[in-house]
């Protein structure tokens, strides 16, 4: 008789009861991280944002002007960074709240039941 190869498989050691692991029990978290995810991301937007539209101008300013000061760049790529995620903060605020308040007056095809 072969050797039998299945008795190496994880799987089946877990399902047959040979190997148990004990389940860890976590305690729920009051929602900081859910309260933190919303301004993390619009604050990578607010950089993506200034890096993709405002750092290739002032550069293109940096070579055409023949030169900017430290002092003018990077405020102006800081600032533009920080009203870009302030802008996406509030108009995913803004959004969030019509969604919510008008979420009643979708017709089914929109948003249908999950039996149907």
């Amino acid at each position: 008789m072969g050797k039998d190869w299945s008795r190496s498989a994880w799987d089946d050691l877990l399902l047959s009861g040979a190997v148990t692991r004990p389940v860890p029990t976590f305690e729920p978290r009051t929602g900081t991280r859910r309260e933190l995810k919303l301004p993390a991301l619009c604050l990578l937007v607010g950089v993506i944002v200034a890096l993709l539209y405002v750092w290739p101008v002032l550069i293109m300013t940096q070579i055409l002007a023949g030169g900017m000061r430290s002092v003018v760049f990077w405020p102006i790529l800081t600032g533009s960074a920080v009203l870009a995620a302030v802008l996406a903060w509030a108009i995913t605020t803004y959004e969030r709240g019509y969604w919510d308040r008008s979420r009643h007056t979708l017709p089914d095809w929109a948003d249908p039941p999950p039996w149907k």
